[in-house]
């Protein structure tokens, strides 16, 4: 095993208790920008329901954040298309092209604060969307390779902490954002040792198997993003950032040398992966979710985000069965 910096997988009993302690006074504070060191391009969907298009449009205008210009350089609001028969009237902002820079969490913020103001409501249909770019991986298949493993091995945990300021993910996620990992295991864990395919292939194949974007995580060969389909919508700036931290950190463990290769593949294909299911999103799997956070945030410089992914997750520890409740309010704008 690489040589890494496993502090929590290694903490006691005793030192548990006292982290744990420390996160339920603790919240998560927006950020000017992430870790200098993550740069990358992504963009956002968020979905909401019952708001005054004319209203927010014309406060989005007031913001400049619809400008004249391309669609990838301003936020565009529309009807979800992606839902058959959008009977209940899914609303969503998509946002331009962002990157991690002071400019595109201001105009994040800004978003949330206008829909906050005109109180839409979040619905068990509404989902919050993470496109990245493709590039990230560098044209590279072996990272591919091993994002998907990664994936496959955490997507337990990733199905939890989704849930972003809720207590469950939203029924909707299973219909719309199908869990992948039995698949990967089942059908592509032995193509990963193959070589001489693209970097695209084995997403191309999740494609074809799951039609019409109905899968956690779709490549979208129009834009050339991966999009991350299985956030809870949220209208907290801090949850959007923290979701985008996450994610970011995944990815550049899985294209960087101290990815743990053997860990990740025995684990996969000696442990049973979980059935994910609503029931089962709601558990809480500490052992492996410090796993995930020692192996994403991998020094003390990424302190800061590894205990504000527990704080998500964890959520003081409360679980419910109303897809609508929310835990203690846990962020904190700048």
């Amino acid at each position: 095993m690489n040589e890494r910096n496993f502090w929590l997988s290694s903490l006691k009993k005793r030192e548990l208790i006292e982290l744990f302690l420390f996160l339920q006074k603790e919240k998560i504070i927006y950020c000017d920008e992430l870790n200098s060191d993550l740069s990358f391009r992504f963009g956002l969907e968020l979905e909401f329901m019952k708001g005054n298009l004319e209203w927010i449009k014309e406060r989005l205008r007031e913001k400049f954040l619809i400008r004249e210009g391309s669609r990838y350089h301003q936020w565009q609001l529309k009807v979800d298309t992606s839902i058959p028969n959008n009977k209940e009237y899914i609303l969503e902002v998509v946002s331009p092209i962002l990157e991690n820079t002071k400019q595109s969490w201001y105009e994040l913020e800004k978003v949330c604060q206008i829909l906050n103001e005109q109180n839409v409501c979040i619905s068990p249909l509404c989902g919050g969307h993470i496109h990245v770019d493709f590039n990230i991986f560098k044209e590279d298949a072996t990272s591919v390779k091993r994002f998907l493993l990664f994936y496959a091995l955490f997507e337990h945990i990733l199905f939890r902490y989704r849930a972003g300021e809720y207590l469950n993910p939203r029924n909707g996620c299973m219909i719309f954002a199908k869990p992948l990992a039995n698949y990967i295991k089942e059908n592509l864990v032995f193509d990963f040792l193959r070589r001489g395919y693209s970097s695209r292939y084995l997403f191309e194949k999740i494609s074809y198997e799951y039609k019409e974007k109905r899968s956690a995580i779709f490549y979208n060969e129009n834009n050339n993003t991966l999009e991350f389909r299985f956030f809870n919508a949220s209208l907290d700036p801090v949850v959007w950032q923290n979701n985008v931290n996450v994610l970011a950190h995944m990815i550049n463990y899985c294209t960087n040398s101290s990815y743990d290769f053997l860990l990740i593949y025995s684990k996969l294909l000696f442990l049973n992966t979980r059935k994910i299911t609503l029931s089962s999103s709601r558990k809480i799997y500490l052992k492996d979710a410090l796993l995930f956070a020692d192996l994403i945030f991998a020094n003390d410089e990424t302190l800061k985000g590894k205990l504000a992914f527990l704080k998500q997750y964890l959520k003081d520890f409360k679980e419910s069965d109303d897809e609508l409740d929310k835990v203690k309010c846990f962020t904190m704008m700048r």
